[in-house]
């Protein structure tokens, strides 16, 4: 329904106004049935609360369920520590490796929030 109203298309209601380019739908969860709406509603699936090799597997089971379009993301936190560093460049590197094309990353409370997102970019390198 969110699609038929973006794209006006959606009989008996309306999205105005209209978005310029097709807005993609992303789909969370890594439950059997999320991984069947994400095969087959979205443009998006973002896996959450899993090691890179359960993410690969549940990837693998969204291609069997047809999800091949599907852009395969996650997400990993980190607020701050020089150990934690080091570990959570080695997770998101560890989720690339495992087949997500983004990983996004939590970076704590908004205080010095910046500081460690520069401090991140700068060691993903």
């Amino acid at each position: 329904m969110l699609r038929e109203l973006f794209d006006g298309t959606h009989e008996g209601g309306v999205f105005e106004p209209k978005p310029r380019r097709r807005i993609p739908i992303m789909v969370g969860g890594t439950s059997e049935p999320a991984l069947r709406r994400a095969a087959t509603l979205a443009d998006e699936w973002q896996a959450v609360g899993l090691s890179p090799e359960q993410f690969a597997e549940r990837l693998a089971r969204l291609r069997e369920l047809g999800g091949d379009a599907v852009r395969a993301t996650t997400r990993l936190a980190w607020e701050g520590g020089e150990a934690g560093l080091a570990q959570a460049v080695e997770q998101a590197h560890a989720f690339a490796d495992a087949g997500a094309e983004a990983v996004a990353v939590w970076f704590g409370s908004h205080e010095g929030f910046a500081d460690r997102m520069a401090e991140f970019a700068q060691a993903h390198r």
